[in-house]
């Protein structure tokens, strides 16, 4: 996840108040990849997931992600990170699909929010993009499992499975996209 513009926002502090820029830029970003909200019993907040009709290839993304939840699961957060010691919302998303799909998705969530089609709330899809505004400019994204949860990392919690329902993430909900069906249809379906 990435707030700027893609500036480079340490020359344009005067001297001597780059620690304390730095400080207050690592606090918002912090808090801006989310909360640490986890799956809980809906409680009526947001709308129910719509059933969907899975083909085998939605089974067969959705059995895919499962297992990179497996292997991702508990890996703590960290702003930047790519790898099991450490990683972003952004990150989890793109080597999830790149160990998936084989595709090369952008690394930060400002640019992932570009891809794909938008998806109407509730009509979603295992392997959907699901983002969130959390704060100021600050974005988070996951990805959609089934019947109103997604992957995501966790900025206190690291890599674990959220329902949408939760009041936090309900009300931060922002958009959701579907990747490309040529993408999507690049993951193996065994008989």
């Amino acid at each position: 996840m990435r707030t700027d513009s893609g500036t480079d926002f340490e020359s344009s502090v005067p001297a001597g108040r780059s620690a304390l820029v730095a400080a207050l830029l690592a606090a918002a970003l912090l808090a801006g990849c989310g909360g640490s909200q986890s799956v809980r019993p809906s409680g009526g907040y947001g709308p129910p997931p719509v059933p969907q009709t899975l083909t085998s290839r939605d089974l067969a993304l959705r059995a895919a992600l499962y297992e990179q939840f497996e292997f991702w699961r508990g890996t703590p957060y960290r702003f930047g990170g790519m790898s099991q010691a450490g990683l972003d919302c952004s990150a989890l998303v793109l080597l999830t699909f790149q160990s998936i799909l084989n595709v090369a998705l952008p690394r930060v969530t400002g640019d992932q929010v570009h891809l794909g089609e938008r998806v109407p709330r509730g009509h979603w899809r295992p392997g959907d993009l699901i983002f969130f505004r959390t704060g100021g400019k600050s974005r988070h994204v996951g990805i959609y499992l089934e019947e109103g949860r997604f992957m995501h990392a966790s900025t206190s919690q690291g890599v674990i499975i959220s329902s949408v329902q939760n009041p936090y993430w309900a009300g931060h909900y922002w958009q959701t996209r579907r990747l490309p069906e040529s993408w999507r249809n690049r993951v193996r379906v065994t008989p």
